[in-house]
């Protein structure tokens, strides 16, 4: 059995095996870059309390929404209201939003944020916001690889 910071370094490395540019190199469509990797735990000031066994991730923090990945939870906070999902009770990612995240505006740009949707097992859904292009296509493959692990015990994105 893992520990969370086995289990955490083990789904960053296997998540970005998915994305061809290290984080350092992600390109946005927002303003700025929000999102990051928390690979130090003790770098790490949360808005949220952490179980003892529970290890963050992935963080991203914008003005209206706030959204913390950990080991064990996906945290998401948008305009107020709060969501929250035990990974191993999530059940998919719905394609709710797939086209507002790929399609240009009105104004020939395409979006500053990605927003997405994740199904409950008890049929709930947990929304969250993302940075635009690299960071909310590695936040979608890490979700992906942790959802598998937790309920099947193989990795989704499977590139060794």
């Amino acid at each position: 059995m893992m520990t969370a910071q086995e289990f955490k370094n083990k789904a960053i490395a296997t998540s970005l095996k998915g994305v061809d540019k290290e984080p350092k190199d992600w390109i946005t469509f927002n303003d700025q870059m929000h999102t990051k990797l928390i690979t130090d735990d003790n770098d790490f000031k949360s808005k949220v309390h952490l179980n003892s066994n529970e290890s963050p991730i992935l963080e991203c923090d914008m003005s209206t929404s706030y959204l913390l990945v950990t080991t064990d939870r996906i945290i998401s906070i948008i305009n107020n209201f709060a969501y929250e999902g035990n990974i191993e009770l999530i059940d998919d990612i719905t394609d709710d939003y797939a086209v507002k995240n790929s399609t240009k505006g009105p104004d020939g740009r395409y979006p500053k944020i990605s927003l997405f949707s994740l199904l409950k097992k008890n049929g709930d859904k947990i929304l969250f916001a993302v940075d635009s292009y690299y960071p909310a296509g590695f936040t979608m493959i890490l979700i992906s690889n942790l959802i598998s692990y937790k309920s099947t015990g193989e990795w989704f994105l499977n590139i060794q």
